[in-house]
């Protein structure tokens, strides 16, 4: 199908767990952020702040 599924979590432990359940099932491509969102924050990824009510 052509897409691609990646997971993240706020340290990266969780989504490396649920990455390697659905490889195990049989999805893929997949894939996490190592260190999660914290890493992907650091490393300047790009991040939308949620408005305030």
């Amino acid at each position: 199908s052509g897409k691609k599924f990646i997971f993240f979590c706020a340290g990266g432990l969780r989504s490396a767990l649920a990455t390697q359940a659905v490889q195990n099932m049989g999805l893929t491509p997949v894939a996490h952020i190592a260190g999660g969102f914290a890493a992907w924050k650091e490393a300047g990824g790009a991040v939308v702040a949620k408005e305030k009510k």
